[in-house]
This record gives C-alpha cells, sequence and structure tokens, in this order.
C-alpha cells in the first residue's frame, strides 16, 4: 500500500482502533449511498427542472430581499 493511501485511511478512522477493512467498508457504503436518489429527490428535480425551463425562477439578490438579507 503506497503511503498517501495509508495516510488517507488513517485520517478517515472514526476511532484509533478502527481497522483499515472498516474504514474502507465505511467509506464505500457512503460512496454507494451517495450515487442513490430516491424517487422523492427524483421528482424534486424533475419538478425544479420544470420550473426553470418555465421561468419560475428567482435570482439570488431576489430571495436575499425577501429574506431581508443584505
Amino acid at each position: 500500500m503506497k503511503k498517501k493511501s495509508k495516510s488517507v485511511l488513517t485520517n478517515s478512522r472514526i476511532f484509533s482502533r478502527e481497522t483499515y477493512n472498516d474504514v474502507l467498508a465505511r467509506l464505500l457504503q457512503i460512496a454507494q449511498d451517495y450515487d442513490t436518489l430516491s424517487p422523492a429527490t427524483i421528482k424534486n428535480i424533475k419538478k425544479s427542472l420544470e420550473d426553470i425551463k418555465a421561468g419560475r425562477t428567482c435570482t439570488s439578490k431576489q430571495v436575499k430581499k425577501k429574506l431581508g438579507l443584505k
């Protein structure tokens, strides 16, 4: 194993005695979960794209004004 890879794994540990195998399993699970979108998320993305195409958008300046931000 390259030193840099070992360093990344070591720094990714949640606790000092966590094994590299456990770190890799946890990171792989996170990566797998990240790539999977729920049906509700996909539906919301499609709705948002429809809103954009229909011109139902506002600028960040408009949002800041509505929220009372500078």
